[in-house]
């Protein structure tokens, strides 16, 4: 993809308010696997992609995308019928990039945080396990119905998925620099009740 603006990227590191134009490249390879035996229905997923930035102007040139995640996988598994159906399934990826501070001088001399190389760490892996249950049943000759229920995160996992940092002016002398991590949901329900006609 050739011609994209740094002002788009979404950067929230020393190319924050950086005005360039450059491209990304992303080579990778997806595998799908999908097995239905009678009421159950199985499937895999795994992909993995290498996505680079390239900005001519800055330094360096060519380093990893904000959305470059490594490596992906979802596992998922549902059993149906007439009159429910059950799913079940396992999201998993590598973390997605980050830039780090230099901890050993976190703040420049034109007082501004001293990063490091950008995009070149990563955040700790995402993990979610989700579920849900439906249940169809008639209401009249002519009106049916659904009703059911979802969790989301099952075992409340805290998966961080950004992270990046802010520095505040305590007086004239001194900055301090703030991490700032921002998380996925963590266990959340949701309920449904829809009625055909």
């Amino acid at each position: 993809m050739d011609g994209i603006l740094t002002k788009g990227q979404g950067f929230q590191n020393q190319f924050e308010n950086i005005s360039d134009h450059g491209e990304y490249n992303i080579r990778g390879v997806e595998v799908l696997v999908n097995r239905r035996l009678k009421n159950i229905n199985l499937w895999f997923s795994y992909a993995y992609n290498e996505n680079n930035y390239r900005f001519d102007n800055l330094s360096p040139t060519v380093f990893p995308n904000n959305l470059d995640i490594r490596h992906t996988a979802t596992i998922a598994l549902s059993y149906f019928n007439k009159k429910i159906k059950y799913s079940a399934g396992i999201n998993w990826n590598s973390g997605k990039p980050s830039t780090g501070i230099n901890l050993e001088n976190p703040v420049s001399s034109d007082n501004t945080i001293n990063y490091r190389s950008p995009n070149t760490e990563n955040l700790a892996d995402y993990l979610r396990l989700d579920a849900s249950i439906l249940y169809y049943f008639s209401l009249s000759k002519k009106v049916g119905a659904t009703a059911g229920l979802s969790i989301w995160n099952i075992t409340d996992k805290n998966n961080t998925v950004n992270t990046y940092y802010s520095l505040h002016n305590n007086n004239e002398d001194t900055s301090q620099i703030y991490e700032i991590n921002e998380s996925g949901l963590n266990l959340t329900t949701n309920a449904v009740f829809r009625i055909n006609f």
